[in-house]
């Protein structure tokens, strides 16, 4: 996709009402990955701004998830990983997070916040710097969520630290299309065209929705599907098939109303995803895939 943008296409991308004024372009260098817009302002003067996303960041999300009495502890960890578009240091993560569970609460790394909030549009987990960035080539862990929610994959937002761009002019002369823009630039929230997406896992199913095993087992069909297309969490064709087939398996036989044969199947399930995750030679099944299909087929086998 090009870099070059009209900012009637961002616009249209963040819902804003209003529309475009003459003379407003937004476009991005290919060079240094920053943003020039372009607008006259209310009085007819024209502007040129350079403004920098916070998105030179080359963020690396691990996770790990373990039981916890009646719910579930998500571990992340992230890197700012070295590469020749990481130029800023990791200030702000921010995590999709269930509006609907009461019991979700956030713990922050060493030298970090952690806030949950239930009420916005998005609800969302946001760890934040305090006393130290993420710079590039650095690591931290124990980002923690904890929740009763099952896990499914979702986009985490990433946000490096930028140099705030200041208005040319007047705020009170400024069209509201290009405050729009600018926040978009250089804010942080989901689907920011300034923060760097991640897929990862999140507690975003309820456990109802796994409840009846027959219905659950096709969910859990579908995250397999996900994993070994587009999200590349498994990289085999034939474990996929595998895999896939054992889940086929179990769903007939519960069909057939048959719990001891899915319960032995599911179990082989568990112990292929075992045998094929790791980071060794020929292991396919990567942290994501494990964790995602793992904490549900087990949460199937627990109402069986």
């Amino acid at each position: 996709m090009s870099f070059r943008v009209v900012l009637a296409l961002w616009l249209a991308v963040l819902g804003v009402a209003a529309s475009p004024l003459a003379g407003q372009t937004l476009q991005r260098d290919s060079v240094s990955g920053d943003f020039i817009l372009e607008f006259t302002d209310i009085d007819g003067v024209h502007h040129r701004m350079v403004v920098e996303p916070r998105d030179k960041i080359s963020p690396r999300m691990a996770v790990a998830i373990e039981s916890s009495g009646a719910g579930y502890v998500y571990r992340y960890a992230l890197t700012n990983e070295i590469g020749p578009r990481t130029q800023q240091p990791i200030g702000v993560v921010l995590l999709p997070c269930p509006g609907g569970d009461p019991s979700l609460s956030v713990e922050p790394a060493p030298g970090w916040n952690a806030s949950a909030s239930r009420t916005a549009r998005q609800p969302e987990c946001e760890f934040s710097f305090r006393t130290a960035w993420l710079e590039p080539g650095q690591s931290v862990g124990d980002f923690i969520v904890r929740s009763a929610w099952l896990p499914a994959p979702a986009s985490a937002w990433v946000f490096g630290r930028a140099k705030i761009a200041s208005l040319p002019v007047s705020f009170e002369i400024v069209p509201d299309t290009v405050v729009e823009i600018l926040e978009n630039i250089q804010g942080s929230y989901f689907n920011s065209i300034g923060g760097r997406e991640v897929h990862t896992l999140v507690p975003a199913r309820s456990p109802v929705t796994l409840d009846n095993p027959s219905s659950g087992l096709s969910v859990i069909r579908s995250d397999l599907d996900r994993a070994c297309g587009e999200l590349g969490w498994i990289t085999n064709a034939g474990v996929c098939r595998s895999l896939e087939a054992k889940l086929e398996a179990a769903e007939r036989s519960l069909e057939r109303g048959n719990t001891n044969s899915a319960r032995g199947q599911l179990g082989a399930f568990l112990q292929e995803l075992e045998a094929q995750h790791g980071l060794q030679p020929g292991k396919h099944v990567s942290d994501n895939a494990y964790w995602l299909l793992k904490i549900n087929v087990e949460y199937v086998l627990s109402r069986l």
